[in-house]
């Protein structure tokens, strides 16, 4: 996963309420995270080779500053600063991750935000009568955001599904399955 927000999140509890003049470390900090984010924006409209090329040649630079930034500020562990920067430091593969394929985003944000209502519910969902309840509710609930994921009407979706998969003999032949897939070019064309 992604932490570059959660990088952000940490050096912006940092920044003081009240400006100043000076910038704060943490107002640096939050600074990369900004710059970074606002390449994104700019690329976002690209195919991914294109992304990944123009992210490579426009973050690289900002992200050897960061780094550079990261290891030669000092903080107290305990404190707010002393904590971004731990887990800028403990993070580091995960934030660089988004260098390596254009399809990722420099931001779990998505994840975590479609996955709120699982989180949300998981207390209720303690009470399910037995294992095999449970499994099959978090199946179900995984068809269902990855539909939204792939901006399907989940509601068509599931009735394309529940129409055409039981005459469907994935046994003999589990390639079909890739046919119902929520990014599929039938499901796409068939249930948005």
């Amino acid at each position: 996963m992604l932490r570059v927000s959660g990088a952000l999140r940490r050096f912006h509890e940092g920044v003081p309420k009240t400006s100043t003049g000076k910038k704060s470390q943490c107002e640096i900090g939050l600074d990369y995270c900004n710059i970074l984010f606002s390449i994104e924006k700019e690329i976002a409209h690209l195919p991914p080779e294109e992304r990944l090329k123009k992210r490579k040649k426009k973050a690289i630079p900002v992200l050897k500053a960061f780094w550079g930034w990261v290891e030669t500020t000092n903080a107290l562990p305990s404190s707010v600063l002393g904590t971004a920067l731990s887990y800028a430091k403990k993070q580091k593969p995960h934030l660089m991750n988004y260098l390596l394929d254009g399809e990722c985003q420099i931001s779990n944000n998505l994840a975590e935000r479609s996955i709120r209502p699982f989180v949300v519910g998981r207390k209720a969902w303690n009470f399910y009568a037995s294992p095999k309840g449970a499994e099959s509710s978090s199946i179900a609930y995984s068809i269902i955001e990855t539909a939204k994921a792939n901006n399907l009407n989940v509601f068509k979706y599931l009735m394309y599904l529940f129409k055409e998969l039981p005459n469907t003999p994935f046994k003999e032949e589990p390639e079909l399955l890739e046919d119902y897939l929520p990014w599929s070019t039938e499901i796409q064309e068939n249930c948005k």
